[in-house]
């Protein structure tokens, strides 16, 4: 049952109050047989006996066809039994024979937005609003329908309406803390759910978003206390458990806290091994909580993920499976998308929600535009935002399709082209990407390095990834088959001309001070290596490392924190000697590689894309690989540019190679002219694709 549903004080509660209450209204003078099982079903539905309740409003119905009542109370029953489809039709009809009955459109707009028709759902609760802004829980749902499809502005607005004329309503305190999550406005989101909890101190929900919120800005303590106190009042809040499952710091302080907080997850994902939810509410409830995020900073811890990421993935796969059990099967469908014998293509799909000027496109546009037509044919499913480069995909590939925003239609959409091949190129970046990866979409199912990590997942049967970046050991790291494809197993195109260099003195950089780009996203730099900035400028007094500050609150004053501790245990001073610049657009960033002398890679967390441009930029890059694929992309690229002299055995080599190029200008002017005679090459490299294609033909006709 959906008590939700029955809440609504003008919904079918007044209906059956309106129904129940007719045998006792003052002048009323005996019952009508029919009135009498009308008011039995009321009675019935009231106690939660569903199947008899169906009965009697089908016996009413039978005597009378155009009872308003009855049918609205039989369309609220499908509902509470998840039938939506059943109900929607006749609570069209029904709103259109009593446009005045704003409960009738409310339920309307919440059988709509369950079926994934969000546009509509919207046009209901609108109708809804106008009419009886008393509702409050119509400005509550129309916010959730107008999140389901990603316009937060719009839902911002209908939050803050209702807000006006219910600003003691909990629940659009939470709406609104969170689409300003989801508009990234985090002091707004904490603010408004802090709000939601005091309103409702006792609902478990409003503790669980505002440990979400936390989450985000970086304030896990507060986040931990939060979850604490969601479950001490609910233990069973799905969303809660799943979100302790998850919940890891943005950046952390020190090495000792990555080690607590991965313990942390690990012991909860332990206490959810044999989590499956049952009940449609659990079952609901569960999916809404995966849908809500993946876990994705578990990655940046730089160790083996394998065995936390199958435990997630097993908890994934049991979630979807329970809550799409007939969108698709688990079994592989033999013949979808193979080529008759002797003749035909190959159905081959891409996935991602990153189709737009994002990396996952820079990197992977080719495997969809370079693939040979005479043998494939290319289907290109884009779920996310869009933009002129998704325009510009659009046009190269020979299919392309935008996927709905509810993942159940987005699921049958994909099914529906019998693909022999599925190919998600950046699984954990986002969850409707574990959603899909979860689902037997296509006989033959991988991952790309979209996210350089394995998905943990049963359904993803390949991972495909680069020979010059995985290391020897690398299949043990992937709980798919691992396939290395030649070279970089990508073929990139810097998507513009390097621009002139950003000026150096408004860096706070003097013209002979040796500029270190140190261009990662700052959750990527773990502790135990801050030590390699200080140690390089205790060998090299001139040496300056320029840092991009983060969009995530919080996230730079614990760096800083860090770069001061790591420095003053060398007798130096951060401050002298690191430069934050504030986050670019593309063309800035450009810039900033132009003005530095060179690439400083990351340890741990390599530079992919980063590194790329550095080098389109003319910019020398200096690594030392690690473990994991995830960090040893710049190795692999300098490799490819015939430059092992770039790449360093450890960290202590990779000091003594970083203050030799701060020094010695010839020397890294001769290596810089020896990488801009093998940029080209490296660009256009093509090897990967007659890998790529062999391997799509073999997995359809093993």
């Amino acid at each position: 049952m959906r008590p939700g549903f029955i809440a609504y004080e003008g919904g079918s509660a007044s209906a059956m109050t309106r129904v129940g209450g007719r045998s006792n209204h003052r002048g009323w003078h005996g019952v009508t047989r029919h009135q009498a099982i009308l008011e039995e079903a009321v009675a019935r539905h009231r106690a939660g006996d569903l199947a008899r309740a169906r009965v009697l409003y089908q016996q009413r119905l039978k005597a009378a066809p155009a009872c308003v009542d009855a049918r609205y109370l039989l369309a609220m029953l499908d509902c509470q039994q998840g039938r939506f489809a059943n109900a929607a039709g006749p609570l069209r009809r029904l709103w259109r024979e009593q446009p005045g009955r704003f409960d009738i459109g409310y339920t309307l707009g919440r059988a709509l937005h369950e079926l994934g028709e969000f546009p509509a759902a919207v046009e209901a609760y609108a109708r809804v609003m106008r009419g009886d802004p008393g509702n409050r829980e119509a400005f509550v749902e129309a916010a959730r329908s107008l999140m389901a499809l990603r316009d937060w502005a719009a839902a911002a607005g209908v939050c803050e309406v209702g807000l006006a004329v219910h600003p003691a309503d909990a629940a659009l305190h939470l709406a609104l803390g969170v689409v300003a999550g989801a508009q990234k406005r985090d002091a707004r989101a904490v603010g408004a759910l802090r709000r939601a909890v005091a309103l409702e101190p006792v609902n478990a929900e409003h503790h669980c978003a505002l440990g979400r919120a936390l989450r985000l800005v970086n304030r896990t303590g507060e986040a931990v206390a939060a979850l604490a106190e969601a479950l001490r009042l609910d233990p069973g809040l799905a969303r809660a458990r799943l979100l302790q499952a998850r919940l890891l710091p943005v950046a952390y302080g020190t090495e000792a806290e990555v080690a607590a907080w991965r313990a942390r997850v690990a012991e909860a994902l332990d206490g959810l091994a044999a989590f499956t939810p049952t009940t449609p509410d659990a079952v609901r409830a569960a999916f809404d909580a995966v849908m809500d995020s993946t876990n994705f900073y578990l990655a940046y811890q730089g160790q083996d993920d394998r065995a936390l990421a199958v435990l997630w993935g097993d908890l994934v796969h049991r979630v979807v499976a329970a809550r799409f059990p007939e969108t698709a099967p688990t079994s592989r469908p033999s013949r979808a998308g193979r080529p008759a014998r002797g003749g035909g293509r190959l159905r081959v799909g891409f996935r991602s929600a990153f189709l737009r000027d994002h990396t996952v496109l820079h990197l992977f546009r080719r495997w969809m535009t370079d693939l040979d037509r005479e043998r494939f044919e290319v289907f290109v499913f884009a779920d996310g935002a869009q933009d002129d480069e998704t325009a510009r995909l659009a046009a190269e590939v020979e299919h392309f399709r935008v996927l709905p925003a509810d993942p159940e239609r987005g699921a049958r959409d994909l099914r529906r082209e019998s693909l022999r091949s599925l190919i998600h190129l950046d699984i954990g970046m986002e969850p409707a990407g574990q959603c899909y990866g979860s689902l037997r979409l296509a006989p033959i199912q991988a991952a790309a390095w979209g996210h350089p990590v394995t998905t943990g997942l049963r359904h993803i049967d390949w991972f495909l990834s680069s020979a010059a970046m995985e290391p020897e050991d690398g299949d043990a790291h992937y709980r798919e088959r691992l396939l290395r494809l030649p070279g970089l197993g990508v073929g990139f195109s810097p998507s513009l001309a390097p621009p002139p260099p950003a000026d150096r003195r408004a860096l706070g950089v003097a013209a002979d001070d040796a500029l270190f780009f140190c261009a990662q996203s700052l959750f990527k730099l773990l502790p135990q290596h801050d030590h390699v900035w200080a140690d390089i400028a205790e060998r090299v007094p001139t040496a300056r490392f320029l840092f991009l500050e983060s969009s995530a609150p919080g996230v730079v004053d614990v760096v800083r924190r860090r770069l001061d501790h790591a420095f003053a245990a060398r007798g130096l001073r951060a401050d002298d000697h690191v430069r934050w610049a504030p986050m670019q657009d593309h063309r800035g960033y450009l810039a900033l590689n132009a003005a530095c002398d060179v690439f400083l890679d990351s340890v741990g967390w390599s530079g992919g894309r980063t590194t790329l441009e550095a080098v389109a930029c003319g910019l020398v890059p200096v690594t030392t690989p690690t473990a994991f694929m995830r960090g040893r992309h710049t190795a692999g690229i300098l490799n490819a540019l015939g430059l092992p002299d770039l790449i360093a055995a450890d960290k202590a080599a990779l000091v003594e190679l970083a203050a030799r190029l701060a020094v010695d200008v010839g020397w890294r002017d001769g290596l810089r002219a020896r990488m801009l005679a093998a940029r080209a090459g490296l660009f256009q490299a093509r090897d990967w694709l007659p890998a790529l294609e062999s391997w799509l033909i073999e997995t359809a006709n093993p």
